[in-house]
Parts: C-alpha cells; sequence; structure tokens
C-alpha cells in the first residue's frame, strides 16, 4: 500500500513539472546590459556618466553648472584684484605687497577660512584653504592681471551626515587679464587649472581629475562697474569616465551675459550652450538671480544672497 501511495506521488509531481514550463529569462544580457547603463545615464541629474544615488559620480548636468560658476569664481577674483569689489564682503582677505617696476604685488588668500550656507540639498559646512599670488600691472601691459595658485583646496560637507562630502584641489590655478589688442574696449580673461574631484556619498572616496579652461571678453568700461557684461564667453573641461578608461570633454559657450560679483551674492543672468557630445545637439543652461536650468528640466536653486558662495560644490550632486 505505502509503495502504490509514493509510486503515485512520483507520477503525480512528474505530471506537474511536465505542465509547468521552465524558467526563462524574459529578456537576454545584452538587453539587460542596455537598460541598466540607460537607468545608470538617467539618475544622478542626468547626463553622461551618471551613477546610481549611492556612489559620487556627478552628471553632465551638474559638471556643466560648476564649470559655468567657475567663470563666476574667475571675474570675481579680477575685481577682487582691481579693488572694483569690496573684499570685506568676500569670503578673500587681500594683502598688499611690494610694489616693484610698475608692478603691484598682491595676495588673495582664504586661510582655513569657514563657512556656511544652505543648498537644496542640506546644510553646507565649507572649509577653504587658498593663497592666490596676484601681479598687478598698468592697464595696457599684455598681462594687466596675473593670478596664480597652487595646492588650493576647497571642501564641502553636509552636516549631519557622515562622509558625504565633496573636495576640489587645484593643484596648478592661472588666470590673466588683458585689453584686446584689437580693440582696446574690450578685456580679454582667460584661466588654466589643473585640478582634482574627491567625494563620497557616504561610502567609498572617488577621485576624479579634471582640467579646465576659460576665456571671456568682457566689456572694459562695465569692469568698474557693479554690473560686468561679458561678451562672450568660453569654456572646456575634461573629466574621466567612471571606470577611468577614456576622458569625456565638455564645452560651453555664451554671449552677452551679465555678472553682479558681490562677495556672497553673485549674480549671472543669461544662457550658454552646453556640447558633451559631438553627435548630439547642444544643451542650454540658464541661469539668472534664483536658479539654474538644464534642458529645461534639471534645475537647482541656488543659495541665497548673502551666504552663496561663487562655486557651490554642492551643485555637483553629491548629496
Amino acid at each position: 500500500m505505502k509503495t502504490s501511495l509514493w509510486l503515485g506521488s512520483i507520477l503525480f509531481f512528474s505530471l506537474l513539472s511536465s505542465c509547468t514550463p521552465k524558467d526563462a529569462p524574459v529578456i537576454s544580457g545584452a538587453q539587460r546590459e542596455q537598460i541598466n547603463e540607460k537607468a545608470k545615464n538617467r539618475s544622478g541629474g542626468g547626463g553622461r556618466g551618471a551613477m546610481n544615488s549611492s556612489e559620487f559620480y556627478p552628471g553632465s548636468y551638474a559638471f556643466s553648472v560648476f564649470l559655468l560658476q567657475k567663470n563666476i569664481e574667475a571675474v570675481e577674483l579680477v575685481t577682487l584684484a582691481l579693488g572694483s569689489e569690496d573684499v570685506t564682503k568676500s569670503l578673500y582677505e587681500l594683502k598688499t605687497g611690494e610694489l616693484k617696476d610698475s608692478v603691484q604685488q598682491l595676495s588673495l588668500e582664504q586661510n582655513n577660512k569657514v563657512h556656511s550656507y544652505r543648498s537644496v540639498d542640506g546644510e553646507i559646512k565649507a572649509k577653504l584653504n587658498k593663497i592666490l599670488n596676484v601681479k598687478v600691472r598698468g592697464d595696457e601691459a599684455a598681462n594687466w592681471v596675473e593670478i596664480k595658485g597652487q595646492s588650493l583646496k576647497a571642501s564641502h560637507d553636509l552636516i549631519g551626515k557622515k562622509k558625504f562630502f565633496v573636495n576640489l584641489f587645484e593643484d596648478s590655478y592661472s588666470l590673466t587679464l588683458q585689453r584686446d589688442p584689437e580693440n582696446s574696449e574690450v578685456l580679454i580673461l582667460t584661466l588654466s587649472s589643473k585640478a582634482r574631484l574627491e567625494g563620497a556619498k557616504g561610502g567609498r572616496i572617488a577621485k576624479l581629475p579634471v582640467t579646465i579652461d576659460l576665456s571671456l571678453e568682457m566689456d572694459a568700461k562695465s569692469l568698474e562697474t557693479s554690473e560686468v557684461r561679458i561678451i562672450s564667453l568660453s569654456s572646456q573641461m575634461t573629466y574621466p569616465n567612471k571606470q577611468a578608461t577614456k576622458t569625456f570633454g565638455m564645452q560651453l559657450k555664451g554671449s552677452d551675459l551679465t555678472l553682479k560679483p558681490e562677495g556672497l551674492c553673485p549674480i549671472m543672468k543669461g544662457s550658454v550652450d552646453v556640447k558633451t557630445d559631438p553627435k548630439k545637439p547642444s544643451l542650454k543652461l540658464e541661469i539668472d538671480a534664483n536658479q539654474v536650468v538644464v534642458a529645461d528640466k534639471w534645475k537647482k536653486n541656488l543659495p541665497a544672497c548673502g551666504s552663496r558662495p561663487a562655486v557651490d560644490l554642492s551643485i555637483l550632486g553629491v548629496y
């Protein structure tokens, strides 16, 4: 009797398994890989190279805003060096050096300066350690203003969260301002910086080498006023993909922008075209007194006037 029951059970389960379809993948491995890659590109504010929310790797939208803000910072440094901006309203100290051979030596310094502000991601504590050596010559000189620095450091930490931060180390920083040899009413500002970004979102620390090159044409008379008119802007940046196997490039181009570089309340108004892939159309980045908008959909409010740094590293989407 027991034997017949045992055989009957085997027969029942054999029939059941023969009627049940075998497990089979709905999509192929290649298709799944494509879906995962698209999901990565949609995360972190969009753009090429974005990663999931637990890893530090800014998307191209965030990188474009960072690059534009480096232009704001460059103009701020020039206005501080020339005295057209009140240094006491900024995060810098201006120290006067010697006057030699018609060259005035200065330094713009942030000696472990601590600055707190609120971003859209929460309360940020920034620590700034920079010494920039400045030379100011007569305004007809080939290089009217020179600003150079090495080992410049800015760190931005999210208060209340452990290991949520982004640091910017600029190993070399070289800025020059001169008059356009073909038009004395135009000033040309150029900047070259070799830097490293380091960040974490509660986990491992990621390190990204970046290069930054800027060129701005500005109305010379406007540099003496509270609002600088930027005739044209051209910026380039390189950074690695997340595997560090190849290098990406980004370009910004724009014209007819305005900038009020007043310390802790810089206000730029206008738009630039963002190019991240030569095979794809440019994206539009718009900025005003309150927010930045990329591609009509990625929006970030800027920190409030009175505490707004020229470069808000938290915009990189670390938090």
